[in-house]
């Protein structure tokens, strides 16, 4: 009894720690590019498939553009943007590689019957995961691919 709740209290423990560590990569990634932004870094969001014409229309309002400056930033963003999806596309097979590499480091602390209701939760997480992405980024992985 005591044994079992050790091993499922390590398997939560174990399951929150790799998201938090994914979790605080992934938004550091984040920082890091919202920062290379101008102005507040409001502009750069994955939500929408209009990203550089919201980036465009939210500094047109904060800086107050004139026309000759939203025609010079608008190429910049588009060209952002572009590189933005290319450096996710190339990160895209190294997130799930580390993400499957971590999964099976805890499989392989688990017991068979503890492996089969691992395999379950993670299958469960995968699709609702996808799902919400999918929902937010109208058929975007979560990745920034096209599923």
């Amino acid at each position: 009894m005591i044994k079992s709740r050790f091993g499922a209290g390590l398997f939560i423990v174990v399951i929150f720690a790799a998201g938090a560590v994914t979790g605080i990569s992934v938004d550091r990634w984040q920082q890091a590019q919202r920062a290379a932004l101008p102005g507040d870094g409001v502009a750069l969001h994955w939500e929408s498939d209009n990203m550089v014409d919201d980036a465009v229309d939210r500094l047109r309002a904060k800086l107050e553009l004139d026309r000759a400056q939203v025609a010079e930033i608008r190429p910049l963003l588009t060209e952002l943007h572009r590189e933005s999806r290319k450096k996710m596309a190339e990160l895209r097979p190294q997130m799930r590689a580390m993400l499957s590499e971590y999964r099976g480091k805890i499989k392989n602390v688990l017991n068979p019957e503890q492996k089969r209701r691992y395999e379950e939760i993670v299958e469960r997480f995968d699709r609702e995961r996808a799902r919400r992405w999918r929902s937010r980024l109208g058929g975007m992985s979560e990745f920034g691919g096209r599923d």
